[in-house]
């Protein structure tokens, strides 16, 4: 479920608390009761300072944060690049959820790893 999708998260942040951006992959909206996307509402209860980015387990989506929109610019007035989407809610507002080449607007604000 989105829930314990975000209870995972929220456990490999505990146990790597100096990390910039909480980065991840593996969840299946489709697995869940709900069967629908999950939004940056739920990561930004846990994490309203800390960017999240959470692709999906086939690698063709992605799910941030709302502090990783705003690091990487995306508003309501952000429009989907060619072959990629950038969900909106009925208001126009980014859900959190960037299919195909959309998610290159969040993986561009991501810092290169460090050596350490």
């Amino acid at each position: 479920s989105e829930t314990d999708a975000v209870n995972r998260t929220i456990s490999y942040n505990q146990d790597n608390p100096s990390i910039s951006w909480v980065l991840g992959r593996g969840w299946n909206q489709v697995q869940w009761t709900n069967n629908t996307y999950p939004t940056a509402k739920s990561l930004d209860k846990a994490f309203p300072n800390k960017p999240v980015w959470l692709r999906r387990v086939d690698g063709h989506a992605g799910w941030a944060n709302s502090k990783a929109m705003a690091l990487a610019g995306i508003t309501s007035k952000s429009e989907s690049p060619l072959g990629g989407e950038i969900i909106k809610d009925v208001n126009g507002q980014p859900t959190g959820v960037f299919i195909d080449n959309a998610m290159e607007l969040i993986i561009a604000s991501i810092p290169e790893p460090s050596i350490e």
